[in-house]
């Protein structure tokens, strides 16, 4: 008896690894690998908007970047030659005048959604040929921005822009210019979210101190 029962258990390892091996190398339980790109919004009236983007794809392109984001852009198709962006949040003109001149007006100064990609960390490049024939890899980070010419500020990295989002993935998160500070120099968001602890950690106490006196 006691031989029959060694053999089963000896019979049975083999089983057994076969059964992880089948379990290890089945689409539901392989790791795909998951890119990210960051993008960045200047609507122009100081509303700035952030999100890091993730893809399973090797690239994808400037316009489904921008629509991924949760951005929810107003476009128009040119054919042959792409979408142009009509509009973004409450940025932008009618489509039928972006048609016609993609929102400008003819003057020099006149914006319009321009779409850039960041040249050695240090300056932003305008893509010319648009965000439909733009190929957006792991680690990049673009910029679309309403304006007439290209912005002058600092570019962007992918830290940079998670600082601002967090663990906040294909969503994209707005803030109104500049953070408000308190006198402390610390983010008035920061100490609303310690009060906001703080309240729900006596409620906790209080509970609990309640139900044991009952």
């Amino acid at each position: 008896m006691r031989r029959l029962t060694m053999i089963a258990r000896w019979t049975s390892l083999p089983i057994a690894l076969v059964l992880l091996l089948c379990l290890a190398t089945t689409p539901g339980h392989a790791q795909e690998p998951v890119n990210v790109a960051g993008l960045v919004i200047f609507d122009g009236d100081g509303g700035i908007g952030y999100a890091l983007v993730t893809f399973k794809e090797t690239e994808i392109s400037g316009m489904e970047l921008l629509r991924q984001s949760g951005a929810e852009p107003v476009t128009v198709s040119f054919g042959g030659l792409g979408e142009g962006v009509c509009g973004i949040g409450q940025t932008g003109c009618a489509v039928d005048v972006c048609r016609k001149r993609v929102c400008q007006t003819g003057s020099a100064d006149s914006p319009y959604w321009q779409t850039f990609s960041s040249v050695d960390g240090s300056k932003w490049a305008p893509l010319q040929l648009g965000a439909s024939a733009d190929r957006v890899r792991d680690g990049d980070v673009r910029l679309w921005a309403w304006t007439e010419a290209t912005p002058a500020f600092a570019t962007l990295s992918l830290d940079d822009i998670s600082t601002q989002v967090g663990d906040s993935r294909n969503q994209i998160l707005w803030e109104g210019g500049e953070r408000v500070e308190d006198e402390t120099g610390s983010p008035l968001w920061l100490g609303l979210a310690l009060v906001g602890a703080a309240g729900t950690a006596a409620a906790v106490v209080a509970l609990r101190a309640r139900s044991r006196a009952a």
